[in-house]
């Protein structure tokens, strides 16, 4: 099924310089796929963006596209967060000058995750919406879209996300770390709504 999905693209996109557009993508993809794997992560991304130009129905591609910018975005975005819990701890302990250092390393780090996390959004995003994208693609990116909203404390669009991918009916293992992701958001949630209210009277 998937050659006979490659065939039609190669119809589809027809060809440039004797080489169709998939056959250099199917190139720049094998590339990141060998560079993703000696950990050259940021090659590995632009191999696969340029493979995403040229063949942008190539699900597989995008997914593997998706993957990498979420899990390097998603590095940075927590590196974000630990800089940040220590400039508060070094602001606590009244050492102001490593309290701004460790700040100004917060920023650098959010700088770097948040394009990186909005472009997995957008790639994983398009692997959910497609037609041809293969079950287990589908469930792990809802999963991870699951994992960039409730990083970013956007509790709902977590949470459709993690029912979405329980809903999916996983292994037992993915559906134990489904549940508990999802008992995490709707603790938060709840926890927001307390405090917008206050706490119940009962």
């Amino acid at each position: 099924m998937k050659w006979l999905l490659l065939s039609t693209m190669v119809l589809s996109l027809g060809c440039a310089n004797g080489r169709t557009p998939l056959e250099k993508a199917t190139t720049l993809a094998r590339a990141g796929k060998e560079m993703a794997l000696r950990g050259e992560t940021t090659e590995a991304i632009e191999a696969y963006g340029e493979a995403v130009d040229l063949a942008p129905e190539w699900t597989l591609i995008r997914f593997d596209l998706g993957r990498l910018t979420f899990l390097k975005g998603i590095g940075h975005f927590f590196s974000h967060l630990e800089y940040n819990r220590l400039a508060e701890e070094a602001r606590s302990a009244g050492d102001k000058d490593l309290s701004e250092q460790n700040a100004s390393e917060a920023i650098v780090e959010l700088e770097i995750a948040s394009p990186m996390l909005d472009d997995a959004i957008r790639n994983l995003s398009i692997v959910i919406a497609s037609r041809n994208a293969e079950r287990t693609n589908v469930l792990n990116a809802h999963v991870w879209l699951g994992q960039i909203n409730a990083a970013r404390m956007n509790w709902i669009q977590a949470k459709a996300h993690f029912e979405e991918a329980r809903d999916m009916n996983p292994s037992p293992e993915a559906m134990r770390k489904i549940i508990k992701a999802l008992n995490v958001v709707d603790e938060a949630i709840d926890k927001g709504a307390r405090e917008k209210v206050g706490e119940s009277p009962l």
